[in-house]
C-alpha cells in the first residue's frame, strides 16, 4: 500500500509541477497556509521575514502549512513540495522549507547549501525551540523561532563554521541570580540540619581536647606514618571536535535533499 502512495505523490508532485505557472518559479511564496491557522497580519509579518531572511542568504526559507498529508510520511510530503513549488530554483535549489501538517507533523527538508547550513545536530536543536509551540498550537511563534534560527545557522555557515554539537548556541545562564539562589538554599538547610542535630545534644558539654572521649588505657600510639602504595590513572584520548554532517537522500526526481522530522 505504501508504495502506491509514493508512487502516487511522485505523480501529483509532477503534475503540479506542470501545472505551475510560470511566474511560481520567479517568485514562489515562502509561506503557505493551507490550513488558515495564523491571521493575516501574522502571516505577512512571517512572509517579510523569510522574504528578508532568503534574500540575505541566498538560500530559499520557507514555510508551508497543510491540513493532512493525504496518507503520505511528511518526507514524501515535504520532498514532494520541494520539486512540485520549485523552492530555490533561483538560488542553485538551495532551500531549507518547513512542513507543518496541523495533524500532528512536522518535516524539514532542505536542498543545496541548505544541506550545509542544517546538519543533524543543528536541526535536533532546531526542533528543541520550535516544537513546543507547535504543540501549544502556536504556529506563528514556531515559524518565527524556525525562521530565526534558520538565519542564525545560515550566517554561521558562511562564516565556514556550521553549528555542530560543539558549538550550538546555549540559552543565557544567569550566574548572580542561581550563586545567590544556591547559597541561599544552603544556608536554609545548613541551619535546619545544624538545629536538628544540636537539639539532641542535651548530655554533652563543650570540651577543649578528646582526652575525655577515651578509655584511659585502652589505645597506645607508638609511632606514625603514612605509606604511598599505589595510584590508579585512566588516560583517555582528547577527542577532535565533531564534524558537521547532514544526512540525505534522493527525492523522487533524483535530487540530493537532506532533513528530518517527527511529531508534536
Amino acid at each position: 500500500m505504501k508504495k502506491y502512495l509514493t508512487i502516487g505523490w511522485i505523480l501529483l508532485a509532477l503534475t503540479a509541477l506542470v501545472l505551475l505557472p510560470a511566474s511560481a518559479a520567479v517568485g514562489v511564496p515562502r509561506l503557505a497556509d493551507e490550513a488558515g491557522v495564523l491571521s493575516d497580519s501574522a502571516a505577512q509579518t512571517l512572509l517579510a521575514r523569510l522574504d528578508s531572511i532568503s534574500e540575505a542568504q541566498a538560500v530559499d526559507v520557507a514555510v508551508y502549512i497543510t491540513p493532512s498529508t493525504g496518507g503520505a510520511s511528511a518526507e514524501e510530503y515535504a520532498d514532494s513540495l520541494f520539486e512540485a513549488m520549485q523552492y530555490g530554483m533561483n538560488v542553485d535549489r538551495s532551500c531549507i522549507l518547513l512542513l507543518i501538517n496541523t495533524e500532528g507533523e512536522w518535516h524539514i527538508t532542505t536542498a543545496g547549501y541548505g544541506i550545509t547550513a542544517v546538519t543533524d545536530v543543528g536541526l535536533d536543536y532546531m526542533a528543541e525551540q520550535f516544537v513546543p509551540y507547535l504543540s501549544a498550537g502556536d504556529y506563528a511563534q514556531a515559524i518565527s523561532v524556525y525562521a530565526d534560527l534558520a538565519a542564525d545557522f545560515l550566517a554561521r555557515a558562511r562564516s565556514g563554521n556550521p553549528f555542530d554539537a560543539d558549538d550550538l548556541p546555549k540559552a543565557p545562564f544567569p550566574v548572580v541570580r542561581n550563586l545567590l539562589v544556591s547559597l541561599g538554599i544552603g544556608f536554609v538547610a545548613g541551619l535546619i540540619i545544624v538545629g536538628k542535630q544540636k537539639a539532641k545534644l542535651f548530655s554533652v558539654q563543650k570540651q577543649h581536647t578528646a582526652q575525655k572521649y577515651t578509655k584511659q588505657g585502652s589505645m597506645a600510639v607508638l609511632a606514625a606514618e603514612e605509606i604511598f602504595l599505589y595510584q590508579t590513572v585512566e588516560r583517555r584520548e582528547k577527542s577532535e571536535k565533531s564534524n558537521s554532517a547532514s544526512s540525505t537522500h534522493q527525492t523522487s526526481s533524483g535530487t540530493t535533499v537532506g532533513g528530518g522530522g517527527g511529531r508534536f
